[in-house]
């Protein structure tokens, strides 16, 4: 996957995210592309939803196998503006995905929520870093760590996906080259 296709896959999680976020939700979207078409997506519905599990990734994986009729979704792309978790990162190995991409990493949102505390935005996060979940996992996954994703969790007082202003492309472009990101 180009870095063009992850920044147009990008903008659409953000929107995602920016939907999420007017209806009361986390300010988080993901989508899932193969090919250049998108074969899943959701933003966050974890504030009026009763399903602990219903992370906006998993949504996404769930949307894409059913539309292809299938749990494989082989050389596809689970794009998404925070590192997923260990439970959504274990779902595109299983779902076979090629890869993971994302914006904002755990550590990104352990920062934002310290500075910004909420009752009803509560991150909680199991401390595994989604590229070492891939490196326990088969098939190993291509990891592209806040390649084009945004900044946003660190430019603002307003919650994450709140932010009607332009992200910070590329900001963090680099740093996953340094970090061991792609294939692990």
């Amino acid at each position: 996957m180009t870095d063009r296709e992850i920044d147009a896959g990008m903008l659409r999680c953000l929107r995602l995210a920016r939907e999420a976020v007017f209806s009361g939700n986390y300010g988080l979207g993901a989508v899932v592309i193969r090919d250049g078409a998108v074969l899943g997506e959701s933003g966050s519905g974890l504030v009026q939803g009763h399903d602990p599990t219903a992370h906006p990734e998993v949504q996404a994986i769930r949307r894409a196998a059913e539309r292809v009729g299938s749990r494989y979704l082989a050389g596809a792309f689970l794009l998404t503006t925070l590192e997923p978790c260990p439970m959504c990162t274990a779902a595109a190995i299983w779902a076979k995905t090629r890869g993971i991409a994302f914006g904002a990493t755990q550590e990104d949102a352990r920062s934002w929520a310290s500075e910004h505390p909420d009752e009803t935005f509560t991150w909680r996060q199991i401390d595994l870093r989604a590229r070492d979940v891939v490196r326990a996992g088969r098939p190993r996954l291509e990891v592209r760590e806040g390649s084009a994703g945004t900044n946003a969790w660190n430019s603002s007082p307003s919650p994450p996906g709140r932010l009607p202003g332009r992200p910070r492309w590329a900001a963090r472009r680099g740093a996953a080259e340094a970090g061991g990101s792609g294939k692990t």
